[in-house]
């Protein structure tokens, strides 16, 4: 089977998708586990964040056209087994080039299924829709974190996209599962902080991990250095939170394989 993939995905934008991915693939990868993230989002914020210049290498578009092999396109990054699949502006031609092809759903797949056994954990970076982006990721992946703002926009949306994931799950993908949803830019001081907080797990009991990134600005910061924040600052608030992360989403991944394994003894 090869490593886990899970994607980054919710349809609304500024949740922190990109810095999410960034920071829990380095902590994983500081963990000694060997972690890929493939940036499939046309802003390319995973492979500008992380400092990756693909030149004339090649992009996850490039693969998909099969013009290069995604095992060429594999670059390292700043940090010790973290490496990025990069993308740039060519990658909004995706969507016009594939859009009426049979079985569209599954074109990220096919590429993400040759490199799985190279790496623990596979990350896919969505861009903020359900579109034949997400669609694509969500059909590659073993599990969807939902990353969230604790505001009432990120509440009121929230609803259909955790729709659109279980449509996809009962349609395209039965493997795949919600791991969590993460609440990131979290001030506890702000009083609505805390009310959207409660109403997340009212609604959505046992999906939103423990673990809260706060706002904090240096993980703000870091992405202008090419580094994720557990480099550039290690002793802050920000690089607390994610190794946190870390050690919950072990935690997490764990428990849903030892479910699935005492489901089909039974």
């Amino acid at each position: 089977m090869g490593g886990l993939v899970v994607s980054f995905a919710n349809q609304k934008g500024g949740v922190g998708k990109t810095t999410l991915a960034i920071n829990l693939g380095s902590a994983l990868a500081m963990s000694d586990f060997k972690v890929l993230i493939v940036d499939f989002d046309p802003q390319a914020h995973i492979t500008v964040g992380l400092e990756v210049s693909p030149e004339d290498k090649g992009t996850i578009y490039h693969a998909i056209l099969g013009e290069r092999d995604i095992k060429e396109i594999i670059f390292p990054t700043k940090v010790e087994n973290l490496f990025v699949v990069p993308a740039n502006e060519d990658l909004a031609g995706f969507e016009v080039e594939f859009f009426d092809k049979s079985e569209n759903q599954f074109i990220l797949k096919k590429e993400i299924d040759k490199i799985r056994d190279r790496f623990d954990f596979i990350f896919i970076d969505c861009p903020p829709s359900i579109g034949i982006y997400t669609v694509n990721a969500l059909c590659a992946s073993d599990y969807v974190i939902i990353p969230v703002l604790a505001d009432f926009f990120s509440l009121e949306g929230f609803s259909k996209f955790f729709k659109a994931v279980e449509e996809i799950r009962e349609g395209l993908n039965p493997k795949l599962e919600i791991l969590g949803i993460v609440i990131n830019m979290y001030d506890k001081r702000a009083k609505l902080t805390r009310e959207v907080e409660e109403e997340f797990l009212k609604y959505f009991p046992g999906k939103v991990f423990g673990v809260r990134v706060p706002k904090n600005v240096k993980i703000a910061e870091a992405p202008s250095f090419g580094l994720p924040v557990l480099l550039y600052k290690p002793s802050s608030p920000g690089s607390d939170a994610f190794s946190s992360l870390a050690e919950e989403f072990l935690e997490r991944i764990k428990q849903y394989k030892e479910e699935k394994e005492s489901a089909s003894k039974n």
